[in-house]
């Protein structure tokens, strides 16, 4: 990969950054070596920052999730924080830019640029689209260059509301929710007793918080949070109609840590106590 690193100058870990590009550069077929195989798959770990890549030309595809998607040329792909960055390209005329990004304002400067989920977006204008991203990669390191880079930067993304406002066709190509969300919920069946973070799941199906909330809830008929309450009170009830272990046990074992917020959580969902649960004649359980 033929990758341009921007000066330390321009790297910060601070939690007060507005807006700070950290990383660009170009990659794909065109940029391989002769002996490279036709189709080249590229992987960037998961990271605590946002990425875009921008498919210039030739054949560019994504994987988002498990779902390999195609990227059209002239469009850019956005992958949210804590998510891997995995494009792969079927010819060696294939050519791509990508962005790595990060700042306290990224979600509300998306958002008004009608980039709200992660998905493909179309660009307004390519040309416009392309010289930003040349001009980001070759800014020389010099007084004012972080500051010139944020702004080709926001060039590009004023390209893609641009090209919202045009209602042109094949804007924003979505999964379908649950598709979207097969991996966060594959996960929390696998480890709902110590369930990650609500923002992690979020992440891994490149979302953010709310969106992912909403898809999900779409999807499935509950909250992520219900959902992860409703496997733990599910394993809970197996453990008082099948064994002898006590109700803070039983609470722990599912994944509880607090025995009384777990009974409250019990009745609310069944309508009676643990205890009143374990005592039902073996024909009145539902199960």
């Amino acid at each position: 990969m033929n990758k341009l690193r921007l000066p330390e100058t321009y790297k910060t870990t601070s939690k007060d950054t507005y807006l700070t590009v950290t990383d660009c550069g170009i990659s794909g077929g065109e940029m391989a070596s002769p002996k490279a195989p036709a189709r080249i798959i590229e992987r960037r770990s998961p990271s605590p920052e946002y990425s875009i890549v921008f498919a210039e030309k030739g054949s560019i595809s994504a994987i988002i999730g498990e779902t390999e998607i195609s990227v059209p040329n002239g469009s850019i792909i956005l992958f949210f924080p804590g998510t891997p960055r995995i494009i792969i390209t079927d010819s060696s005329d294939s050519l791509y830019r990508y962005i790595d990004f990060k700042g306290y304002a990224i979600p509300e400067i998306l958002e008004r640029c009608g980039i709200s989920d992660s998905g493909i977006y179309a660009i307004s204008d390519s040309r416009i689209a392309t010289d930003a991203l040349s001009r980001m990669m070759f800014a020389k390191n010099r007084n004012g260059s972080q500051v010139r880079i944020n702004a080709l930067f926001l060039t590009l993304l004023s390209e893609v509301t641009a090209s919202e406002q045009k209602k042109e066709t094949a804007t924003i190509h979505f999964l379908s929710g649950l598709e979207r969300i097969r991996t966060a919920v594959t996960l929390m069946d696998a480890e709902y007793k110590n369930a990650r973070r609500i923002s992690e799941y979020a992440g891994m199906c490149s979302m953010s918080n709310a969106r992912f909330t909403t898809v999900f809830e779409k999807a499935t008929g509950k909250t992520p949070k219900k959902y992860i309450e409703d496997k733990k009170i599910d394993k809970a009830c197996e453990l008082l109609m099948h064994t002898a272990m006590t109700i803070s046990g039983a609470a722990k074992s599912s994944g509880f840590e607090d025995s009384l917020y777990f009974s409250r959580v019990f009745k609310k969902r069944l309508g009676m106590t643990p205890s009143e649960f374990r005592n039902l004649p073996t024909e009145d359980i539902g199960t």
